[in-house]
């Protein structure tokens, strides 16, 4: 699907499915829903989106990711995708 804005949401969860499903019928029109299992692969979309131009609207992570990993992930956040001021929220 493509974007209307060229922006995107990430969801980090170990079982994103259910989340993604719902963010794609609410917001898909107008983003890209793409959902990861790992902090690691969130890191690896974030480059892909930074290099590609493409701006991140909203990223959610699971608390269970664990502290140690999402700071990381935040850092990565910070650095990849700073002009778009993304909103960063650590949910279930």
């Amino acid at each position: 699907m493509s974007t209307v804005t060229g922006a995107a949401i990430l969801v980090v969860r170990d079982d994103p499915g259910e989340l993604r499903q719902l963010l794609e019928r609410r917001f898909g029109l107008d983003y890209l829903v793409e959902a990861v299992r790992s902090v690691p692969a969130a890191v690896e979309r974030l480059r892909t989106w930074a290099a590609d131009g493409t701006k991140v609207a909203l990223l959610l992570a699971d608390p269970r990711v664990g502290e140690a990993l999402t700071r990381p992930l935040l850092a990565a956040t910070r650095s990849l995708a700073s002009d778009s001021g993304t909103p960063w929220i650590q949910s279930a």
